[in-house]
């Protein structure tokens, strides 16, 4: 160029191509592709093909592919973190199967193939925490799974059944079994709706009651 825009020269050490002047350094090829290949072996760094991909290799292996809906990726991607706009969706297997994503109000993980969606651990519990550090559900290895109010536990299970901390409400309860009332003073009412009324069994002081049937001699 009349102002030496363009150099190529070798210093003594490295080989240089140096664009000097106000404009733009092109590389066009009329050609299958544009390709950074090592001189020995001929191993290539870099291919750039026409209306197709450009392919970032390592080693001579392509691990990083531009495509029409964005990269493809050959390997595993080391990144200090990953942004994703709302909506933006994070698919998982070949299907799409697993998705999580925000969608602007909500968090979503979202199971979409055929199977289960199965959280497992290697350490001592699962556990589910509000933002603010209160506890809503605790799993534990070879232990309880345990349900919290307000961060407060309320049902656990154990070896023999549940354990509740609180009232209990229900629609109806069939025994199979000894019923325990452990608490000393508790007051038990059971009712059973009949033709001629309800009848009502009603303690409030320590002992043992025994509930029959008229039964004749």
């Amino acid at each position: 160029g009349s102002g030496s825009d363009l150099q190529i020269f070798h210093n003594g050490n490295d080989s240089y191509i140096y664009d000097a002047g106000v404009g733009n350094l092109y590389l066009t090829s009329d050609g299958a592709s544009i390709r950074l290949r090592k001189h020995t072996g001929g191993e290539n760094m870099l291919v750039a093909t026409p209306d197709a991909e450009v392919s970032l290799y390592y080693d001579n292996a392509a691990k990083l592919a531009t495509a029409s809906n964005g990269i493809t990726v050959t390997g595993n991607v080391a990144a200090d973190s990953i942004s994703l706009n709302d909506n933006d969706i994070a698919y998982f297997g070949t299907s799409n199967d697993l998705q999580i994503y925000h969608d602007g109000s909500n968090s979503l993980i979202r199971d979409v193939g055929t199977g289960n969606l199965n959280l497992s651990t290697n350490g001592t519990s699962i556990g589910m925490y509000s933002d603010g550090g209160e506890t809503m559900f605790v799993a534990n290895k070879n232990g309880s799974t345990q349900l919290w109010y307000d961060n407060g536990n309320k049902l656990q299970t154990t070896s023999t059944g549940i354990n509740v901390t609180g009232t209990a409400v229900t629609d109806g309860v069939t025994v199979d079994g000894t019923l325990d009332i452990e608490e000393v003073y508790e007051k038990v009412t059971i009712g059973a709706n009949t033709g001629s009324g309800t009848y009502l069994f009603d303690t409030t002081v320590q002992g043992v009651v025994f509930l029959n049937t008229n039964q004749t001699a």
